[in-house]
């Protein structure tokens, strides 16, 4: 009989793989409103304070676990972006100070600076605002890729994180 630990690991894993596969985007795909004219940079809600400290292990890596439905894209290390499966490290360094595939002048998260971490332009659904910046034109999905964006609540806890330094 499985334990509860490993069964909570097993499903913690499938979730968080899911979400990070809504990050990628199948190569030459266009950004559903690229061009678009109602393409505008989210606006960071005024009730946004980066004041509680926020950890990706205990905060962050469990978000997106429960955020997404399940799928293995990314829990495979012949993925376009390995996160680790379950380990919050290896995830957190895969998107910490990495180059974005589709946008390589930008990390995926730049710690300190959310404004320019291309992993929020995702969540918030601005991505297409970096047309110029992405390769081809192409910044691809937002994330997740079909359906609405995550909560603000939700995105605002990345953002926290992202402003404390993405430790």
């Amino acid at each position: 009989m499985p334990s509860v630990i490993g069964v909570r690991r097993a499903a913690f894993v499938c979730a968080f793989c899911t979400l990070i596969a809504a990050c990628s985007s199948s190569p030459g795909a266009a950004p559903s409103d690229a061009g678009a004219p109602g393409c505008a940079t989210y606006a960071v809600p005024t009730s946004f304070a980066p004041a509680a400290a926020v950890s990706f292990e205990r905060d962050v890596f469990p978000l997106f676990a429960k955020s997404c439905a399940f799928s293995a894209c990314h829990a495979l290390a012949n993925k376009r972006l390995y996160l680790g499966g379950s380990d919050p490290a290896a995830a957190r360094a895969a998107l910490v100070n990495v180059a974005a595939s589709a946008a390589p002048t930008l990390h995926l998260v730049e710690p300190g600076d959310p404004a320019k971490s291309f992993l929020l332009h995702k969540l918030d659904g601005d991505a297409c605002t970096l047309v110029g910046t992405c390769k081809d034109g192409d910044c691809g999905d937002t994330m997740p890729p079909q359906g609405e964006l995550l909560p603000v609540a939700s995105r605002d806890l990345v953002r926290r994180w992202i402003a404390q330094g993405a430790k």
